[in-house]
């Protein structure tokens, strides 16, 4: 599958990634590689110390990394995913193939 098909999708704060479940299927009809990934806190237990956007910033990079080696890809963020994937992208920008944010926090109205 051609790289321009792979997707990371973030759900927001206080949801889980089953919430981005019904995304998955009809992205995953249209032929994408769609992801959403466990955050943890959310899906997964609590990290042991305090995290904040750049914690999730790096925890996003190793599961990218495991999913897509050098491959680009494309990041979908809801809400609080959405200020991760902006993060992600300031810093990785050469790794994302474009940003798609949904009511993203860290915008200004």
């Amino acid at each position: 599958m051609s790289e321009r098909r792979n997707i990371v999708l973030l759900h927001g704060w206080g949801a889980n990634r089953k919430k981005l479940e019904p995304l998955i299927k009809e992205l995953r009809n249209l032929d994408w590689n769609a992801t959403a990934l466990s955050l943890p806190g959310f899906d997964t237990p609590p990290p042991k110390t305090v995290w904040g956007v750049d914690e999730y910033v790096e925890h996003l990079l190793q599961e990218t990394q495991k999913l897509y080696g050098k491959k680009k890809f494309f990041i979908f963020g809801h809400s609080f995913g959405g200020r991760v994937a902006i993060k992600f992208a300031e810093k990785k920008d050469r790794q994302i193939l474009g940003v798609i944010l949904c009511s993203a926090a860290g915008l200004s109205r």
